[in-house]
């Protein structure tokens, strides 16, 4: 025990008072609470009450803060390379690449798995929504961006040829555009067949004229088939313009020019005619497009001056090396063997 003076009121004199140990530490013990309970009031009313926080929290929440609003900003700028990148995406597809009869480029991109694989880890890390979506749109900007680069060489490439592409795209009407001289009879689509009266798709264009008129390469290319049907088309010919276009023309009287034969817009390549299922002389015209029939119409225009068509043809029969006739009992032999 540990003595201690107090003084006595009574006797006027300071007394010896001694207190337990067990007293002491008693007194220890609730001074020690009572410490960490105000301490936990006031960190309380600090953070609860106030709405404060602590100076580290603080900075780290400042920091976070900050590098949010980057990844939003980098967001947006990507948003807007995106759009700038699908039009140019869209230009490519549906003007260059449809001009130069180039294939379509697929939209989008696939998830990679090594794509995958990073996402995934970076969610392991606890990384956020918006830090995981600005890196998958980053890969795909990338790789987007370097697809479109490879399409846009190819475009490059074959435009370089424009001279020969234009000149050998169907342009021109198989027949010479002299009014009284034809009519335009079934067109592209669906009509109720003339012979089984039945509705049935057309995929072409017929030219209803006197046998005989001559039928003229509509665009350059090379034969690639010459044959005979006795029912359906009749004699048919059919020249690749190379580019995804190919045309036919059916119903002839007479072919004259061979399979492998190289021809030039102009050239004069058989005579119409009424051969195979028809009900009287008549050319029937298809453009193929990519294996796909497609509206002859688009790729003509009736209008065109006569003399135009006239002088473009007389130049290709001065040109021309062609000659060879082949009648339709030639093509049936040679379909015989």
């Amino acid at each position: 025990m540990r003595s201690k003076l107090i003084f006595n009121p009574a006797t006027l004199e300071f007394e010896s008072a001694r207190e337990s140990a067990l007293y002491r530490s008693l007194r220890f013990a609730v001074l020690i609470v009572a410490t960490f309970a105000m301490v936990i009031l006031y960190f309380w009313i600090f953070t609860a009450v106030f709405g404060f926080t602590l100076p580290k929290t603080a900075i780290l929440q400042a920091e976070n803060d900050r590098w949010s609003g980057e990844t939003e900003r980098l967001l947006r700028e990507m948003e807007k390379c995106e759009l700038v990148l699908s039009a140019l995406e869209e230009r490519d597809n549906d003007v260059f690449r449809t001009i130069y009869g180039l294939a379509e480029i697929e939209r989008g991109v696939q998830l990679s798995p090594s794509l995958s694989a990073r996402m995934k880890e970076m969610e392991d890390e606890g990384a956020g929504v918006g830090l995981r979506m600005l890196e998958f749109r980053m890969k795909e900007l990338e790789e987007r961006t370097c697809r479109q680069s490879v399409a846009l060489d190819e475009v490059g490439i074959v435009s370089r040829e424009a001279g020969d592409i234009a000149a050998s795209i169907p342009a021109v009407s198989p027949i010479v555009p002299r009014t009284g001289e034809y009519r335009l009879s079934s067109g592209f689509g669906y009509r109720s067949d003339p012979v089984y009266g039945r509705r049935a798709f057309h995929k072409g264009q017929d030219f209803a004229t006197k046998k005989g008129t001559p039928v003229y390469a509509t665009g350059g290319g090379v034969v690639e088939s010459v044959h005979f049907s006795r029912s359906g088309y009749g004699n048919v010919l059919v020249i690749n313009h190379g580019y995804g276009y190919r045309t036919l023309y059916a119903h002839l009287n007479t072919v004259e020019v061979q399979k492998g034969v190289k021809v030039e817009r102009g050239d004069r390549i058989a005579t119409v005619g009424s051969t195979g299922k028809s009900t009287g002389p008549h050319l029937h015209y298809e453009v193929i497009y990519r294996g796909k029939n497609v509206k002859p119409g688009n790729f003509f225009d009736m209008d065109q001056p006569v003399d135009e068509y006239v002088s473009m043809i007389d130049k290709r029969a001065a040109e021309s090396t062609l000659g060879k006739m082949e009648s339709t009992s030639e093509l049936l032999k040679r379909e015989k063997k």
